[in-house]
């Protein structure tokens, strides 16, 4: 990890991850869930179960947010928490922090697919969708928590 003097802007210092094991670990679940995102796309728009267009932008938007969270990972200053971080432990719980987001966001839109193509009625995807969404935020509660009371 590499820091670099307070910006101008703000006055969280620039800091700079390098690439780790359990980083590269994240990274391989986080690909091998998206790889599975889009063999099921790929997998119901063959059997003709869904709807393409809704699990295209589905896969195109959880690609994307994932992999922008990857990336997040190893710039810890472009991450926006309520906390301010004072230290590296600090540092390396955010981004452990993130790197969990990240699969967690890889689930959500496996399940979302997977509404579509089990062709749930609305109101159970409407649940199942808001309980991957409350997961997502104890998380982070939980995480940033963490964070705050490391010193």
């Amino acid at each position: 990890m590499t820091q670099n003097s307070f910006n101008g802007n703000d006055d969280r210092p620039e800091v700079h991850i390098y690439r780790t094991k359990e980083g590269t670990v994240f990274e391989v679940v986080c690909g091998v869930l998206l790889l599975v995102m889009w063999v099921l796309t790929l997998w119901s728009w063959q059997h003709g179960r869904g709807t393409p267009g809704a699990q295209l932008t589905t896969d195109i938007i959880g690609t994307l947010t994932t992999v922008f969270c990857l990336a997040c990972a190893y710039r810890p200053n472009m991450i926006n928490i309520p906390t301010r971080i004072t230290n590296e432990r600090q540092t390396w719980t955010l981004v452990r922090l993130d790197r969990i987001i990240c699969v967690e966001i890889c689930l959500l839109f496996i399940g979302i697919n997977l509404c579509d193509v089990l062709c749930l009625k609305a109101e159970e995807m409407v649940l199942f969708n808001i309980g991957f969404v409350i997961f997502l935020i104890v998380t982070i509660i939980i995480g940033t928590a963490q964070i705050r009371r490391i010193r």
